[in-house]
């Protein structure tokens, strides 16, 4: 092969692994009924939470395959947490609301920076079990459409998540 040829089959290479990196990238979040979430989901959120009430449930797919559920429950305390489940009820990461006046600077100047005509819609300081980490996410829309942006303390982008509509 000439070295034309391994430029042009390294570019279809790379762009064919960005087209698939892109495609896993898109989420919808399908909002369902708390009496609808599988029981070991409830089950495990009784075990690590002091459960007043749940309060909403979501199912997120990609790709028509499970990603997570989350549920909004209201604890004993009155706090209001997200919790995220995989489908075997492990907890993958938990979440409290917040706004732009508690989210760190550096976050704030990345996020001013990028998407400052965006609009956000929700804030959410979360822990990420798996990988050990705090994540400031942060949802956004500007012409009908949709991100899910998550940010290191330090303001580094850590995941874009494009969110679509229910299917």
């Amino acid at each position: 092969m000439s070295s034309i040829q391994h430029c042009v089959l390294a570019i279809v290479v790379l762009c064919a692994g960005l087209a698939c990196r892109a495609s896993d990238d898109v989420a919808s979040d399908h909002e369902i009924a708390v009496g609808n979430v599988p029981e070991n989901i409830i089950k495990a959120a009784k075990e690590k939470f002091q459960v007043a009430k749940f309060l909403t449930a979501e199912k997120r797919t990609s790709n028509k395959k499970l990603v997570h559920f989350s549920l909004e429950i209201k604890l004993k305390d009155k706090s209001t947490i997200d919790a995220y489940f995989d489908g075997d009820g492990k907890l993958l990461r938990t979440g409290v609301s917040a706004t732009v006046d508690t989210v760190p600077t550096p976050v704030k100047d990345a996020f001013n920076k990028q998407y400052a005509d965006w609009t956000v819609t929700e804030i959410n300081k979360e822990t990420d079990l798996e990988n050990k980490r705090d994540v400031y996410s942060v949802d956004i829309n500007k012409g009908g459409k949709q991100l899910e942006l998550d940010f290191a303390p330090d303001g580094t982008i850590v995941k874009t998540l494009e969110l679509k509509d229910e299917d």
